[in-house]
């Protein structure tokens, strides 16, 4: 291999790293620098994979400007083949683009022939069209189109006006001084000083003079909301309260009454084998609703009526009224009710629960068992003819109003 000496200072050796004067390049890529032949020899096993000749530098020619102005015309005849198949539109943004890219200026777009006028009587294109021979502005395809269509033009068509006759209106409009004068002498004086200073006496102007000192006729008074009367003795209270005298709609809440009523269920038990000790959890809904004079009884209610009580044994019950013994059986629970309803053959739901009963742990007390077979014979019977009045005398709350012809059976 051969090495070529280069007096530049500066450059590290490519196998040592030291930094070298005059170093010894490789003669093949003239790229890699050696101290010495020695380092070059050693570095060879590395320096072979990458090592190449150069590529030779091309230098550009000089393009003279007919060759330049030869190449702008073929780009520009390339950029109008491309447009002649596709849409004028479409062909203009794609040779605008390209102009761009080629730093040519992009062909002038065709001009877009223009359509030929329509008839104005039947508003086809006109091939040769025909004009009117007066106002020479509207066209025509045909004479017989002409024809048809002239009850309309006529009140339109007339000549166009020349430029002798455009300078003549032009100089009537213009004012001159003597026109300006003779307008002036023709008017009406204005009156004298003696006839501005006259007052006219005891003269009607009506309130407008005195807009800003206007006050209401009547005074100003607080808007408070009066009474509603009641309503008749023979108008009908089928429709609902007075306000519902059209008998549209209306809803009350009745909740509260069936609250009241159902706090009466104390009184069921007999005082000694059970008794009601209250009644709890009140809860649905309960409304009567008035449509188009119609009453409707809604209810769906649910409570829990908590009941206790005792069964004495065959020698109490022999025994003083009130006598007791620890073999007879204490009685606590609750009635669980739900579904209670103004729906024709339903009937509410009663579930028994037993509960512990108070007393001491050597009393004989009633399981869940017990508890219901005396809950029923007792006392569901009681419960369920309670419930039945009180869903009839909710119905009977509000008369039966006449029924429409539509709502008979």
């Amino acid at each position: 291999l051969g090495l070529m000496a280069y007096p530049q200072d500066g450059i590290a050796c490519k196998n040592c790293g030291s930094h070298v004067a005059k170093p010894m390049r490789c003669s093949i890529c003239k790229s890699a620098a050696y101290c010495s032949g020695t380092c070059q020899k050693e570095d060879w096993q590395f320096h072979k994979r990458i090592c190449k000749k150069p590529e030779p530098v091309v230098k550009e020619e000089k393009k003279s400007p007919d060759d330049e102005a030869a190449q702008k015309e073929e780009m520009q005849r390339l950029m109008a083949d491309i447009g002649k198949d596709q849409d004028p539109k479409m062909a203009a943004q794609v040779q605008q683009m390209m102009a761009g890219m080629m730093g040519v200026e992009a062909p002038a777009p065709k001009a877009e022939p223009k359509p030929p006028p329509e008839c104005q009587c039947c508003s086809k294109p006109c091939e040769k069209p025909l004009r009117c021979g007066t106002c020479k502005a509207v066209n025509y395809c045909c004479a017989k189109c002409q024809r048809d269509d002239w009850r309309f033009h006529k009140r339109i068509c007339k000549k166009p006006a020349t430029p002798a006759d455009a300078e003549v209106t032009a100089g009537q409009t213009q004012e001159t001084p003597s026109t300006r004068q003779a307008e002036e002498e023709q008017a009406p004086k204005r009156p004298t000083a003696e006839n501005e200073s006259v007052v006219v006496q005891n003269e009607d102007v009506g309130t407008w003079y005195s807009h800003r000192n206007w006050k209401p006729e009547e005074p100003s008074r607080e808007f408070t909301p009066s009474k509603m009367e009641e309503a008749g003795a023979g108008s009908s209270q089928a429709a609902g309260s007075a306000w519902n005298a059209a008998g549209t709609w209306e809803e009350k809440n009745m909740l509260p009454w069936w609250q009241q009523q159902l706090g009466g269920l104390k009184d069921l038990g007999d005082g000694e084998v059970l008794q009601i000790d209250k009644v709890a959890g009140v809860r649905g809904d309960a409304s009567i609703v008035h449509v188009r004079g119609q009453p409707k009884f809604l209810c769906d209610l649910s409570f829990d009526l908590h009941f206790s009580g005792l069964q004495r044994c065959k020698a109490c019950a022999r025994s003083a009224p009130g006598s007791r013994c620890s073999n007879c059986m204490r009685i606590k629970g609750e009635v669980k009710v739900s579904d209670i309803t103004c729906e024709t053959g339903s009937s509410p739901s009663l579930r028994v629960q037993a509960a512990v009963p108070d007393g001491p742990s050597h009393v004989k007390k009633a399981g869940q068992k017990e508890c219901a077979e005396v809950a029923e014979e007792l006392l569901l019977p009681l419960l369920k003819e309670k419930i039945e009045a009180y869903i009839a005398e909710y119905k009977g709350l509000v008369p039966d109003a006449p029924k429409w012809a539509s709502q008979l059976p």
